[in-house]
């Protein structure tokens, strides 16, 4: 029987309106906290997504700070870079060929074991990854002159005949050897230069009035004029100093020993009279410098007290530059308070060759600068870029640096192979840049690649990031010197120049006044010239000091420039000197008080 309701429930009507009613609420209630859920849910997701972003942001902080830590120790504690490991050595201009070749040779061998070299035994794999040992340079022996003097001691009087155990009887001498040692003795010498002195004829009476005058030789013009030491002294002075970085100082207490009282005052004021009057062979260098077809430039700190009679509390600079050409190579040194594009361009008038440098951006400005008047091509050093790649390599030597240092490693050991083909002649110079521009090409496609993608993954602020943008910065720069034959990856020519001023420096600490820093400039450019061109340094000055008052024009000073002069006549002075022998007949001292000449 069916209600009056109209419903299978048998509910009032009424009724089950309101449980729908209350079904209805009960689900949007439901689906109000789902959608709440969902978007507590969504929040959470993002929150652990930046939880995680700044955990990760932090953990390369955290990474960077250790490199830097890493790399600060190493500075302070480490081993130089000269007598570091593969990896810390520098790549120095042909220098490091085998270290070079077997970071190469190792990098390729992992290449090839990580592309799946697995059926190699693990004897061959050892064999593969060992390093190769270093080739030592064999050793040159002293040549000495055939007219050395010889001292012959003989040891026979003093050895024992042994006992033959065959026969029980004494050995008999049958021969000798002879082994030759060097030895040397600094010996002081007197020089008698001997003039006439010309007076009136014989019999000659003067006159009420008149006295009898006596007239001396003409005056022979000297550099060391009145001075008690000759030019052979003073070379060795100046060769000490700026050579083998003696202050004079102690070349005082030297000469005191041998019995020579030479004050450091006599020697500076004897160096100041050799620079003044070297200038036109210091300019006849500076230009030989400008005619090169390239030029490595590079500066250092130069300490001096007062600049122009006022104390100096700025650093002041030697800037070395560094030319090369097929006939001769030049060095000049030069002291400047700056080193700003406007000082640097003063130094180039009118340069239109290749000039190789670091990464100081004043050189870029000077380049550019239409003012300047230089129409040069610029290099960068990859040696420079390299560092901050090994830097990070030194910290942890699983950094993916590795990869990049290879790369850079490959550009030095293709510049190796070529130099070594075109010394023997197999070669021109125009075919050898044209090989080394296809060899280099793809090694720096490679380089930019993984520059690249070190730009995108580096942390900002980081060493890679500096290390990255530094050789980014001067890309154009890196990659152009292989069209120019003289020039190699590195300026490390000129950086080799900075050792000798910078190690002298350290032992004469400063100069007192800028008239003192440019005569160091002067003397240094002097003997690193001789050194440069492969002529003995004190032969070299002694000569200048010899010839120098004589020159009268250009030509004669030209005959004076490194790679042009003739020493054989100080090779006659030396034996000359060599075969001095006492007066036997004096048994006073001799008192030296110097004189006109």
């Amino acid at each position: 029987m069916i209600s009056n309701s109209g419903n299978a429930t048998g509910k009032p009507e009424e009724v089950l309106n309101q449980e729908i009613f209350k079904l209805k609420m009960e689900r949007d209630a439901y689906k109000a906290q789902y959608t709440e859920e969902v978007k507590k849910n969504k929040n959470l997701s993002v929150s652990k997504a930046e939880l995680q972003f700044a955990h990760d942001h932090k953990d390369l902080i955290i990474a960077n700070a250790f490199e830097l830590i890493k790399k600060f120790q190493i500075e302070l504690y480490g081993k130089s870079s000269e007598k570091a490991k593969l990896l810390d050595v520098y790549c120095k201009n042909l220098l490091d060929e085998v270290e070079l070749r077997n970071l190469v040779e190792e990098q390729n061998q992992e290449d090839s074991i990580e592309q799946g070299d697995s059926e190699s035994t693990d004897s061959e794999e050892s064999k593969s990854t060992k390093k190769v040992r270093k080739i030592h340079k064999e050793q040159d022996l002293t040549t000495l002159p055939a007219n050395t003097p010889i001292i012959n001691i003989d040891h026979t009087a003093n050895s024992v005949a042994p006992i033959d155990p065959n026969t029980g009887k004494k050995m008999v001498q049958i021969g000798s050897r002879i082994e030759r040692k060097i030895g040397k003795q600094h010996t002081v010498v007197i020089y008698n230069h001997i003039f006439p002195v010309f007076g009136p004829e014989e019999n000659y009476e003067a006159e009420d009035g008149e006295s009898n005058s006596l007239v001396v030789y003409p005056q022979i013009e000297r550099i060391l004029k009145g001075s008690m030491i000759s030019n052979e002294i003073l070379a060795e002075v100046i060769t000490k100093k700026y050579l083998d970085h003696m202050p004079l100082n102690r070349q005082e207490q030297h000469f005191k020993r041998m019995g020579l009282s030479i004050s450091r005052q006599n020697m500076k004021n004897w160096i100041f009279s050799m620079a003044t009057r070297c200038g036109p062979l210091i300019e006849l260098l500076r230009k030989s410098l400008l005619s090169c077809p390239i030029i490595n430039m590079d500066e250092t700190i130069h300490r001096v007290l007062n600049i122009d009679g006022k104390a100096s509390d700025t650093e002041n600079y030697e800037i070395i530059q560094v030319g090369t050409c097929d006939s001769w190579r030049v060095v000049i040194f030069s002291f400047n308070v700056k080193r700003n594009s406007m000082v640097l361009s003063s130094l180039l008038p009118n340069y239109s060759g290749t000039l190789m440098t670091d990464g100081l951006q004043s050189y870029k400005v000077a380049v550019a600068d239409e003012n300047n008047d230089l129409n040069c091509t610029h290099l960068a050093c990859w040696a420079h870029s390299r560092r901050g790649f090994v830097a990070l390599l030194k910290a942890n030597p699983k950094s993916k640096c590795k990869s990049v240092v290879t790369y850079i490693a490959k550009l030095y050991k293709i510049e190796s192979e070529l130099r070594e083909l075109f010394k023997k002649e197999l070669m021109t110079k125009d075919e050898f840049n044209l090989l080394r521009a296809e060899q280099t090409d793809p090694v720096f496609k490679e380089i930019r690649k993984w520059l690249d993608a070190a730009k995108i993954r580096a942390t900002q602020g980081s060493q890679l990031e500096k290390a990255t943008n530094y050789c980014l910065n001067r890309w154009d720069e890196l990659i152009a010197y292989p069209y120019e034959f003289h020039a190699t990856p590195d300026n490390n020519l000129a950086e080799q120049m900075t050792r000798p001023f910078s190690m002298g420096s350290s032992n004469w600490l400063f100069s007192n006044t800028n008239n003192g820093a440019e005569v160091s400039s002067v003397m240094f450019t002097l003997a690193q010239n001789a050194k440069l061109n492969g002529i003995n340094e004190m032969d070299y000055l002694w000569a200048l000091m010899d010839r120098i008052p004589s020159c009268s024009n250009e030509e004669e000073w030209k005959n004076l420039l490194p790679w042009n002069i003739d020493l054989s006549d100080i090779s006659e002075k030396k034996a000359l000197l060599s075969a001095a022998k006492p007066d036997p007949l004096r048994t006073e001292p001799y008192i030296i008080r110097g004189g006109k000449y």
